[in-house]
């Protein structure tokens, strides 16, 4: 019956990968083979996904993947796979778990950046799952109340590492090489996502907490390692019990140490956002606890600089960069 499922499982994720590129492949996997995983994958197993062919260079994508729990949450995820995949369907990717930014309170994982790095990646051969996660709710003249979407925000992002790992075989990613990234306010989510592997109170939330949260690499672009120093208030408000702690929770500098993943470190010099100095102290940190890190500062960069190659105003080529430190822990 396994070897069944397996053989299914492959012809049909095997079909789904053509040539067309208007959105209307076949599904992810027919929903006969949802007895090889249990029925509550159901809108999982029916995704369905194309072959898009972007400036002559073409990837796999499968959108709106629901990695929260099935019709749990309005929140899901795409996944990008390297064209390859259409030719070989026992290929496996190592993957990267990206999170866009926008303060906490904005932003989408098909927004330009996220879907520019995903076409990216898969280029050098990696698989990329863009996820939505909770949003904080900002007040407005209407009589919308603030409201904070700390700790659930990350809770999100572990159960998409776990999401990750518990399906990596239907996903056709490698789970022992997951890679957390983010920009700005993502970029301080994949921090603290890859920094607390260990931590018990910030792994308590979430699905499928049957499955590890380590991760192999973290990639922060201009993200928050203090939100002491910036973003407060967006994990305090009214009905925080102790502020301090929380503070102190929601800090990725808090959990540096030895076993640290490696880290690459993106930002720019003339960030008037998210201060240059919040990268500079945590790669010190990092220099201080011995964990294998790149600190690369974008001289003149500013917030949310350009940074794919062949975009205007690009500064610098920060992609090939990426590649090559995911490259040298991962390849």
């Amino acid at each position: 019956m396994v070897l069944f499922c397996a053989l299914l499982t492959l012809l049909v994720l095997f079909g789904c990968a053509d040539n067309r590129t208007d959105g209307a492949a076949e599904a992810f996997i027919n929903e006969d083979a949802s007895v090889c995983h249990g029925p509550e994958l159901k809108k999982i197993l029916s995704v369905k996904g194309a072959v898009i062919n972007e400036s002559g260079y073409s990837y796999v994508l499968y959108q709106d993947i629901e990695y929260l729990g099935e019709g749990l949450r309005k929140e899901k995820s795409d996944l990008y796979l390297p064209v390859s995949f259409a030719s070989d369907v026992n290929k496996t990717y190592p993957v990267v778990l990206e999170i866009h930014g926008g303060g906490w309170a904005e932003g989408d994982k098909a927004g330009y950046l996220s879907v520019s790095l995903a076409r990216e990646l898969t280029k050098g051969g990696y698989a990329v799952l863009s996820i939505n996660y909770k949003l904080m709710q900002r007040a407005d003249n209407h009589g919308t109340k603030r409201q904070i979407a700390w700790p659930e925000n990350l809770y999100d992002c572990k159960t998409a590492v776990r999401f990750l790992k518990k399906y990596s075989a239907l996903l056709h990613i490698q789970p022992d090489r997951i890679v957390v990234m983010g920009e700005s306010a993502g970029g301080h989510l994949a921090l603290l996502t890859g920094y607390t592997a260990d931590d018990e109170c910030l792994n308590k939330g979430g699905q499928y907490r049957d499955q590890s949260n380590s991760l192999a690499v973290v990639v922060s672009l201009y993200g928050i390692t203090d939100v002491y120093r910036c973003g407060l208030e967006s994990f305090i408000d009214e009905k925080t019990v102790n502020p301090a702690k929380e503070l102190y929770w929601a800090t990725p500098l808090s959990y540096v140490s030895s076993r640290t993943p490696p880290t690459l470190i993106i930002h720019g010099d003339a960030d008037e956002v998210v201060p240059f100095d919040q990268g500079r102290r945590l790669h010190e940190l990092l220099d201080g606890n011995s964990v294998e890190n790149e600190f690369v500062r974008i001289k003149g960069g500013k917030h949310a600089f350009p940074i794919v190659p062949h975009e205007a105003n690009c500064q610098t080529d920060s992609v090939q960069t990426l590649l090559d430190f995911l490259d040298k822990y991962l390849k």
